[in-house]
């Protein structure tokens, strides 16, 4: 299938997209009035992370092969499931809007600065459309071709930056910071909650080969084969939670331990700075353009994958033909639309909606600052109502549902 994505990809694509805000606004939200303890917060968020995954991976089991608007449409009916969906779509604008002017905004203030906005936002916009020519599996296979050498990268920068550090700068962790740390859970938790972005792909991950006609025909083994494929999707979701979890904790380490408390807190981009002063064996340095550009790939990515969520919603809205329940052993393709009309969908869709952002940024002219409080008073709060609200109800329905089933397959068995 052209349109099949893997679990694989949907998870790398989640953490490529969450590098950006980890790296630009976690450690300065994590170090307010000089609090060197922050990273206790990111290790309270990997215990919340795994409930979320694990509540990600209810939805997976039992409704993995339907699409997003059957789930709802299952739960609460069609009218109420589009009118969901259509307001998850306006929610992805906000985000493409915030997107952009955070990666306006990164490269005038460190790499560009003399260069204009609307050539930087013309540039966004044209590798956008070129991007949606090629398809949404080819937008994930790009996270997923990139997330590993930028994460090799990190980690080599992170081992030679560990000489640097002034460990003087971090407080021993006592009662009053633990319990400080508990409500700086959401700043983390606005980021991390994109792994809900899997239920939009729900109908386009692909499945496991097609079992052997010995093994469909024992039930047993039948079982124990999906059981064992179940288990490595819940296991890939909870490494990415630690994968991601470890790039909170070493974003917030290294800002600490190089710029101290007081200085992450006041810099824009504390990451930038921090690695300003790194070398390699005393040769290699000026890795700040490094960090950059992965931020840019970073927010390049989430514009691309929050379009195409934003155009799989209107066309799960205005879709008039109902579409058949998947059967489990069906061969049938589970798309909406087929891979080529999606394309279509995105280059005439996706493309005027980035187009209408990238114009409305340069027009606004968005400074820092006006970014920074737009993203604590608004985009904040929003991201966690649509981020964990939805899918966790999903998840303790899904949860309720596989426990009556398992109870209906026992009685029967019976």
């Amino acid at each position: 299938m052209e349109n099949k994505v893997t679990l694989r990809q949907i998870t790398y694509t989640f953490l490529l997209l969450s590098i950006t805000p980890i790296f630009s606004r976690l450690p300065s939200l994590l170090a307010p009035s000089g609090d060197s303890t922050g990273y206790v917060a990111v290790l309270y968020y990997g215990v919340i992370g795994c409930v979320f995954a694990w509540l990600m991976y209810q939805v997976l089991y039992v409704y993995r092969g339907y699409s997003f608007l059957e789930v709802l449409s299952d739960l609460v009916g069609v009218v109420i499931a589009k009118f969901i969906l259509l307001v998850y779509a306006v929610w992805s604008l906000l985000v493409i809007l915030f997107k952009i002017g955070s990666y306006s905004t990164l490269l005038q203030t460190t790499l560009l600065p003399t260069i204009s906005a609307d050539i930087l936002l013309g540039f966004l916009f044209l590798l956008c459309v070129y991007a949606f020519s090629k398809g949404s599996k080819t937008i994930l296979r790009f996270s997923e071709f990139l997330f590993l050498p930028a994460v090799i990268f990190l980690g080599i920068l992170f081992l030679f930056a560990v000489p640097s550090f002034h460990t003087e700068y971090l407080k021993t962790i006592s009662i009053s910071s633990l319990t400080d740390n508990l409500r700086r859970i959401p700043s983390i938790a606005s980021i991390g909650g994109n792994l809900m972005l899997l239920l939009f792909f729900l109908g386009n991950i692909e499945r496991g080969p097609e079992l052997p006609h010995n093994i469909k025909a024992n039930n047993a083994h039948d079982t124990r084969y999906k059981q064992k494929r179940h288990k490595t999707f819940q296991s890939r979701l909870y490494r990415c939670i630690l994968l991601f979890t470890l790039l909170c904790f070493a974003s917030i380490l290294l800002s600490l331990c190089i710029n101290g408390p007081k200085l992450t807190e006041n810099f824009t981009y504390p990451i930038y700075q921090s690695v300003k002063g790194v070398s390699i064996l005393s040769t290699f340095e000026r890795f700040d353009a490094f960090i950059t550009l992965i931020c840019i790939v970073s927010d390049f990515t989430a514009v691309c994958v929050f379009a195409l969520i934003s155009v799989t919603c209107f066309s799960f809205v205005f879709e008039k033909k109902e579409q058949e329940q998947p059967n489990e052993d069906s061969n049938a393709p589970l798309d909406i639309v087929s891979p080529s009309r999606k394309t279509t969908l995105l280059l005439g869709l996706g493309a005027p909606l980035v187009l209408v952002c990238c114009c409305y940024i340069y027009l606004r002219k968005i400074t820092q600052y006006e970014l920074d409080e737009f993203f604590l008073s608004y985009m904040m709060p929003i991201n966690l109502i649509f981020q964990y609200v939805l899918p966790t109800l999903l998840g303790i329905v899904c949860f309720i549902k596989r426990i009556t089933r398992s109870k209906k397959s026992e009685e029967n068995f019976k």
